[in-house]
């Protein structure tokens, strides 16, 4: 089980060498789809994930993955409003949480050079078997180098292709996507979409259609079909 979602599960390689792109607008939804996975991944399976957030703080992150797990709300965590069954499913979901393999990075501004070092101690030590990263457009590049931010962000695909080929394992970033009068979007809306086409093995866009239903575009597969997914 890699999500909730049966059909998508199907759909998504993690076993192997594997840069994953998953491309959404501005509150699509991409970054609790990817807690989703993260928390499948290290809580139900036991896998050992490192997990790099360079937006939100490690505290908040694993506040999310309790309330997730225990079916509280979270606005009634941060207050402190449970009642008794709820303090002691909190209670016994943080020492499963605190017995898992996930190892959250919640760096601001990481490099590219960081990421890579950081990946590669945690295989070594931990054996990582996938890396998550929240999101592409967070990741600092050399700054001795004098690029454009588009040939900087092909750069940290290329080094993240090359990462996941180097240890062997699954590497799923997040990206921005722009806003376009069209509800379903294409490669073609992300900023530096040659650069996508070319490192990313699968592609992926979290959409939401008139209904407002949550609807997932695989628009490139190496290792299957391409197709549109509800969730």
């Amino acid at each position: 089980m890699i999500t909730n979602f049966e059909e998508l599960n199907k759909t998504l390689t993690l076993d192997k060498a594997n840069l994953i792109i998953l491309g959404g607008r501005t509150e699509s939804g991409k970054s609790t789809l990817v807690l989703d996975i993260v928390n499948n991944i290290g809580i139900k399976e036991n896998i050992p994930i490192l997990y790099f957030n360079l937006e939100t703080t490690k505290d908040i992150l694993v506040s999310q993955l309790v309330c997730i797990n225990s079916n509280i709300d979270y606005s009634n965590f941060r207050n402190g409003n449970l009642d008794d069954n709820e303090w002691e499913n909190l209670s016994r979901i943080t020492k499963q949480l605190e017995e898992s393999k996930i190892y959250i990075d919640d760096t601001s501004n990481i490099s590219i050079q960081e990421i890579c070092n950081k990946a590669r101690k945690c295989k070594i030590e931990n054996d990582v078997k996938i890396i998550v990263i929240d999101s592409l457009q967070f990741i600092s590049y050399d700054k001795g180098q004098l690029l454009s931010r588009d040939k900087e962000i092909e750069e940290i695909l290329c080094q993240l292709k090359k990462l996941s080929k180097e240890l062997k394992i699954s590497v799923l970033v997040t990206s921005q996507l722009t806003r376009t009068e069209s509800i379903k979007p294409t490669i073609n809306d992300f900023h530096e979409s040659n650069a996508v086409m070319e490192n990313a093995n699968v592609v992926m866009l979290l959409y939401r259609d008139e209904k407002e239903n949550f609807k997932m575009s695989i628009s490139k597969n190496d290792y299957g079909e391409c197709k549109d997914i509800s969730l």
